[in-house]
């Protein structure tokens, strides 16, 4: 493992338009459709393309330790799936996720409630977005690219059944399109300063 507490790691800086994802490469058995390398990062499609693991069982996470990071770029201003463990349907009631909305903010959803960044993140450039829960001071909070956006508090979160997907989700109208640079995991709640580390570590990468 590259990092304490990282259950899942893509970090595609050095995919290119031959290389097809490779599941030896990461800390997980997935799977993904048409998900094709495009300059760094993958290119999802929106509507066939997902990363997705095989099992809800393979990500063991603690209901109220979770974390969960990525540098995207889109252009698309619509509700769209990042990092993705939500139930079905429109209005979800179950599990977790990093989402764009429809007006092309950044999401941190648990359950049903939702934390709206008010920052856009679908103009076309990169972002990093970062949702995070922190069981020792019961704090939920939600950050893109190097500020804190919100945070509230959080009782445990019921999880759902589904399958973890990284640009993917059940409901298809929500499928990412666009590029996820990076996206990791974690089974602990990391805090300000760690998530910044992770930032400025990365960001020379991709801005």
């Amino acid at each position: 493992m590259t990092s304490k507490g990282i259950v899942f790691d893509l970090d595609t800086e050095n995919s290119d338009s031959t290389t097809a994802y490779d599941k030896s490469r990461y800390r997980t058995t997935g799977t993904v459709t048409s998900a094709l390398p495009v300059e760094r990062g993958y290119y999802f499609n929106g509507s066939t393309s997902g990363i997705l693991f095989t099992t809800a069982a393979q990500l063991r996470i603690a209901r109220s330790l979770i974390t969960l990071i990525a540098w995207i770029k889109t252009g698309n201003v619509a509700e769209m799936a990042i990092i993705d463990k939500m139930d079905d349907g429109d209005t979800p009631t179950q599990g977790y996720a990093l989402r764009t909305d429809a007006a092309g903010h950044a999401v941190f959803t648990t359950d049903t409630d939702e934390y709206d960044s008010a920052v856009q993140v679908c103009d076309n450039k990169p972002h990093f977005i970062a949702g995070v829960l922190e069981d020792n001071i019961q704090q939920k909070n939600l950050i893109v690219d190097d500020t804190l956006i919100s945070k509230a508090y959080f009782d445990t979160i019921d999880d759902s059944a589904k399958n973890l997907g990284i640009g993917y989700q059940v409901n298809p109208e929500i499928r990412f399109t666009g590029r996820i640079y990076f996206a990791q995991v974690y089974n602990v709640g990391l805090n300000f300063g760690q998530l910044m580390n992770i930032y400025n570590s990365t960001k020379h990468k991709y801005i």
